[in-house]
């Protein structure tokens, strides 16, 4: 059995048909692609080197959700309308996940970037302002600290609404298409990748 799994997008393949909107529940977020020929496969990490794998059953599961869904496109069980709210669903989950794999700010920062993220940088700033701090310590991303000015603040604060904006025009759109879809392999061809 030939496999690819791509969790950010939801995609799997399996000996050569391809869905994207699969469920990715359990897979580790450091995961960005498995590709399995059979009897050996490779990770690839987006925070590490790669690693050789010779046991796919940790992958199971995602593969079981695949056969699953390749079933009812097969043999429809659902009407569009069913379809559309479970794909409109996973595009949720998605949108709800992508905060939480940090941003990359302007002047070479990683940040967490979810509306609470957001929110402490501000009282930050509010508190800078407040107090005439000039500087101030913060968390990034990988849990590390480091200290910014009050403008690098303001940076970081302006480009993660940037992103959240960006992110709700995207599940807009989604859904948009998702809604005007009227077949199910149409629907379930729209991912967040997609």
């Amino acid at each position: 059995m030939q496999v690819t799994i791509i969790p950010v997008d939801g995609f799997v393949q399996v000996n050569g048909y391809r869905l994207a909107g699969i469920d990715m529940t359990g897979i580790p977020l450091n995961i960005h692609a498995l590709q399995w020929n059979g009897d050996v496969g490779e990770l690839e990490l987006t925070d590490g080197p790669n690693e050789i794998i010779n046991d796919i059953a940790p992958f199971q599961e995602v593969i079981n959700r695949f056969n699953t869904t390749k079933n009812s496109i097969e043999n429809p069980q659902y009407s569009l309308e069913e379809l559309k709210t479970r794909q409109k669903e996973m595009i949720k989950q998605r949108f709800l996940m992508v905060p939480t794999l940090g941003l990359n700010i302007s002047i070479g920062l990683k940040v967490n970037s979810d509306r609470l993220d957001k929110d402490n940088m501000q009282e930050l700033l509010d508190y800078c302002t407040r107090m005439d701090v000039s500087s101030v310590t913060i968390r990034l991303y990988d849990n590390s600290f480091t200290d910014v000015s009050i403008a690098d603040l303001q940076i970081i604060i302006n480009e993660i609404q940037e992103f959240g904006l960006g992110l709700y025009q995207h599940k807009w759109a989604k859904e948009t298409a998702i809604d005007a879809a009227t077949s199910a392999a149409e629907i379930l061809s729209i991912t967040w990748e997609s």
